[in-house]
Formats: structure tokens, C-alpha cells, sequence
């Protein structure tokens, strides 16, 4: 089933709808533009892009990845808004929390993280198929692996 988003179309005042990426694709898209921003020495672009992974780790319901995702966020910046609470699902159903998702979200849109990708020759789409679960997949792409990010998150969890 496809999903879509309607919005305003560039140029126009007329509404138009948009398909909207699967959740997994956008996890993988946020976490391949934040590795980029890494080696790019951008620091607070590499942590708008892990915040973006982290909320849709949550929503996939892989809180191991989210997890990292903080982790990374909060070594280059201790005093982040993720430093205040246990969690990122806490943070996200806080209303600090919600507007800088929101905002986040206004400021990299799918099709702007495709164009990004596109413009950095980063080919992601269909990557997913070669493993066996969501946060396999996207600890991968952090260069982790799974079964440690889960160890992580399990004792951080104590």
C-alpha cells in the first residue's frame, strides 16, 4: 500500500499528493546523509540528520538504533536537547521534543533527502533487502554491529 502526503506543489498554489517513502528508506536516507556530514566535518547537519534517524527508529520500533543514534548526537554534544531525558522516545513525546522533530522534518523533506543523496552520488534505495531485519540494516550503515547496539541498549536500559 502506498502513502501519500498532500501538499502545495513548487511554484503553485494547487495541492498535489506525493508518495511517501517507506519508513525503513527514510532511516536508511537520514543515516547515509549523516555518515556524509560526518566525513564532511558538519557537525550540526551530521546531528539534525541522526535526530531525523533516531525518531524514525523509533517509529520502525527499533529503539537499539535510535539509542545510537543519541549516543552519537550527544559525544559531539553533550548539552543536546537528547541529554535531558532517558530517552528518545520520551524526547519525542515531549513538546520540546515534538517541534524540533517537526521542525526538522519541514527543513529535510523526502524529496529534498533524495536530492541531497543524489547530489553526494549516494545510492541507497533497495539496500534494505539484503538484511534480515530493520536495525541490521541500519546498523550497517553506522558501521556497528547489531548484535552490540543491542547489547548497548539492553544495559543502558538498567
Amino acid at each position: 500500500m502506498m502513502i501519500f502526503e498532500v501538499r502545495l506543489a513548487p511554484n503553485s498554489n494547487l495541492p498535489v499528493a506525493f508518495p511517501m517513502p517507506p519508513a525503513v528508506e527514510m532511516l536508511g536516507a537520514y543515516l547515509h546523509l549523516a555518515q556524509a556530514a560526518g566525513r564532511r566535518q558538519r557537525p550540526q547537519t551530521r546531528a539534525r540528520l541522526l535526530f531525523l534517524a533516531g525518531a524514525e527508529a523509533e517509529a520502525l520500533g527499533t529503539p537499539e538504533i535510535a539509542h545510537a543514534c543519541r549516543k552519537l548526537i550527544l559525544s559531539h554534544n553533550p548539552a543536546h536537547l537528547l541529554g535531558r531525558g532517558a530517552d528518545f522516545r520520551q524526547l519525542l513525546e515531549s513538546a520540546e521534543g515534538a517541534a524540533l522533530h517537526q521542525t526538522l522534518l519541514r527543513r529535510y523533506p523526502p524529496e529534498r533527502v533524495e536530492q541531497l543523496l543524489a547530489k553526494l552520488g549516494i545510492e541507497h534505495r533497495g539496500e534494505r533487502r539484503f538484511y534480515y531485519a530493520d536495525g541490521e540494516y541500519a546498523a550497517a550503515i553506522l558501521g556497528r554491529d547489531w548484535n552490540q547496539l543491542v547489547a548497548e541498549y539492553r544495559e543502558s536500559r538498567h
